[in-house]
């Protein structure tokens, strides 16, 4: 059964977004310290990053969207790498992207462990990641793992026209990395031919197929018997990469979570405001944006790391604070500054590419206060004309944070009133879109839309901001008053109770 089928109703809208940058602003100098924060010290960095995994194993069990977002993280340690392949592949025929040995040559070569700041609680495997080939290329950093130029150069192949069954991405445990094409073994490193492989090959996939005992796959399906040859010839006897005691209980979970629709999980690991074709493009793009990506956040050590920034420090400088050390990392301001580069980022491949709009500096942001314990919401608004965008609200304090900066602009509605058709609502980890299409009411997520209708009554009261939703008619906006759009989240939430 496909999962999406569950849903009570499905989001179709196709929203246009554009982001907003804008320069810092400073924080009202009154707000004190939460009494219910959570104070961490770098020491405890790791211990967060472990719960950010616990919580997606835990939520998995019962949550859509968290079970995907192991794919949207793109970690390696996950049952189907080769659906990472697929979307690449079918992301540059379409797009198209060029890829060339020639472009390939230009980027540096680094270890995964290379994209974070030393003191950053890192895994030594679960941390590791494919990222999404689109991003990589377009790197700011210019910066590339041996198993994203892998992928790389198997898209090139592909798109040479040299067949699937012929070509194979061999992974080691000291995460060398190969291609072996029609006989011949490429070594990543420096992309020259090599007669044997230094280290132990724990991943061999394509697009089709994977052998990868770590996550349960030993037995090929690839009808042309050529996986199953190049694992006779080049495997060991060591086929696991070392784990830690947290990361062996981690993979065995991993393992159990074995219900996974193939083309659902393609279509939730790479998110762009591109015309994707349908394999690789999940309907609703306001979930991806907010959703998706900000649970993927809660795999990653970066808000773990954040949540520990200045824990004694009034709220609003500890947020800016932590805010500051996310953007450091950050070079481009994607929307802006590359027009048609719009695939939005997890933290990972922000920091690996350098490069995120408003979206992806929200949610990890998001992510660090939520293990700070500091009540935040992401809120996504549109304008009346095409332009979006996403902003966080710190309710307890009056805080509105854009682009990493706590700004002194309205509590709630970001551009001085000018974003606020909302659309989006967003809260630990759920969250829940709503739009009209044509007149028609539609919502996708799994935060009760009783808790979004509360929270916009609550703002509209306390500061009488001129909030509404949005309806998308031929290509243009209309206001939909907040009456309308707490009424119509009443009725929903009833519509779904009865339903379950």
């Amino acid at each position: 059964m496909n999962p999406q089928a569950a849903l009570p109703v499905l989001f179709v809208a196709i929203l246009i977004s554009s982001c907003i940058q804008e320069e810092p602003l400073p924080a009202p100098s009154t707000v004190t310290p939460s009494p219910t924060s959570i104070a961490y010290t770098e020491n405890e960095a790791v211990e967060l990053h472990k719960k950010g995994w616990l919580d997606i194993i835990e939520k998995s069990e019962t949550d859509f969207y968290s079970k995907y977002s192991f794919y949207t993280s793109r970690v390696l340690a996950v049952t189907y790498p080769e659906i990472y392949l697929k979307s690449d592949l079918t992301k540059a025929q379409t797009y198209p992207l060029e890829i060339t040995l020639e472009t390939l040559q230009k980027y540096t070569i680094v270890e995964f462990e290379e994209i974070y700041p030393v003191k950053y609680p890192v895994f030594s495997f679960l941390d590791r990641r494919n990222f999404p080939l689109f991003l990589t290329i377009h790197s700011n950093t210019k910066l590339m793992t041996q198993i994203d130029r892998a992928s790389a150069y198997y898209v090139h192949l592909r798109l040479e026209n040299v067949e699937a069954h012929n070509t194979f991405i061999i992974y080691c445990d000291n995460q060398n990395s190969y291609i072996y094409s029609q006989g011949t073994l490429v070594f990543m490193k420096n992309l020259q031919p090599v007669n044997t492989i230094d280290g132990n090959p724990v991943l061999i996939f394509n697009e089709n197929c994977a052998w990868y005992p770590l996550m349960g796959r030993t037995t090929s399906t690839d009808a042309s018997g050529n996986l199953s040859k190049i694992v006779t010839e080049f495997s060991t006897e060591k086929v696991n990469p070392e784990l830690s005691e947290f990361e062996k209980e981690i993979v065995t979970r991993m393992n159990q979570i074995t219900d996974i629709d193939l083309s659902v999980a393609l279509q939730l690991t790479e998110f762009s405001w591109h015309d994707d074709p349908p394999s690789i493009k999940y309907l609703n793009k306001q979930i991806h944006c907010a959703l998706m990506l900000k649970l993927a956040d809660y795999l990653s050590p970066i808000p773990a790391y954040l949540a520990t920034i200045e824990p004694q420090s009034p709220v609003h400088k500890r947020v800016q604070a932590l805010g500051d050390e996310f953007l450091s990392h950050i070079k481009v301001h994607n929307y802006l500054e590359n027009p048609g580069d719009e695939t939005d980022n997890t933290a990972d491949s922000s920091y690996y590419t350098g490069i995120a709009a408003c979206g992806p500096k929200s949610f990890p942001i998001s992510v660090a206060l939520d293990f700070a314990g500091i009540e935040t919401y992401v809120v996504s608004g549109k304008d009346i004309e095409k332009s979006g965008h996403f902003w966080l609200y710190i309710k307890e304090y009056d805080l509105l944070v854009s682009n990493g900066h706590v700004s002194k602009q309205s509590p709630f509605v970001y551009g001085e009133g000018r974003f606020k058709l909302i659309d989006y609502i967003g809260y630990k980890m759920e969250g829940l879109s709503f739009v009209w299409q044509n007149g028609k009411f539609s919502s996708e997520g799994n935060l009760s839309s009783t808790a979004v209708s509360g929270l916009l009554t609550h703002v509209h009261e306390k500061y009488n901001d001129e909030i509404g939703g949005v309806n998308n008619i031929d290509g243009r906006r209309e206001i939909v008053t907040l009456q309308k759009v707490i009424e119509t989240l009443e009725v929903y939430s009833l519509h779904v109770l009865l339903m379950t």
